[in-house]
């Protein structure tokens, strides 16, 4: 009788052990798990919920030189910096109306300033949009170069705005355009 209760009890061991391995092994047929390469989990990518903006391409087209203002060593010019640039959406979800804002700096220095700022209409998700304007820059006239920038999802010196600007991104650091050094006349 102590031989039948073992066995008996070792066979429903072995069949709950077994249940079990197979219970775990249906686990990984879950589309919502990750798969090698692919990412499908809200959770464990919050990309496919959010959007994200950023850029994928930034080049200048030309410089124009502009007014000189101001007397002496405190004399600066004015230039425009035309641009054109890519932006897209790489999140799953659309983005909402934001701003895109063109930043220089002069090539001695690494603070970026006003620009210029344009709208930029929701986009949505997987979308790229090309974008064209100008950078309004100022530096003392004896500079030749300068460094020139673009930031979507920009504040563009408003007030009041959430933390993540306009658009609620799921990446927050990617907003800004690779930064091109331009030769000013």
């Amino acid at each position: 009788m102590k031989t039948f209760f073992a066995s008996f009890f070792a066979s429903l061991l072995l069949v709950l052990v077994s249940t079990m391995a197979m219970q775990a092994q249906s686990i990984n047929v879950n589309p919502n798990i990750l798969k090698p390469g692919l990412n499908t989990n809200p959770g464990l990518n919050p990309c496919l919920l959010k959007p994200d903006l950023h850029f994928t391409n930034f080049t200048t087209l030309h410089v124009t030189p502009g007014a000189i203002e101001g007397t002496g060593a405190y004399q600066t010019r004015r230039y425009t910096v035309a641009f054109t640039a890519v932006v897209k959406n790489s999140g799953g979800a659309a983005s909402v109306a934001t701003k895109v804002l063109g930043e220089f700096s002069r090539n001695d220095q690494n603070s970026f300033f006003w620009g210029g700022c344009m709208d930029f209409a929701p986009l949505a998700a997987g979308a790229t949009r090309t974008i064209q304007g100008v950078i309004n820059i100022s530096v003392p006239v004896s500079h030749n170069k300068a460094k020139v920038r673009m930031f979507v999802d920009s504040p563009c010196a408003e007030e009041f705005l959430p933390a993540y600007v306009r658009v609620n991104e799921c990446k927050e650091n990617n907003n800004l355009s690779n930064v091109i050094t331009v030769t000013l006349f």
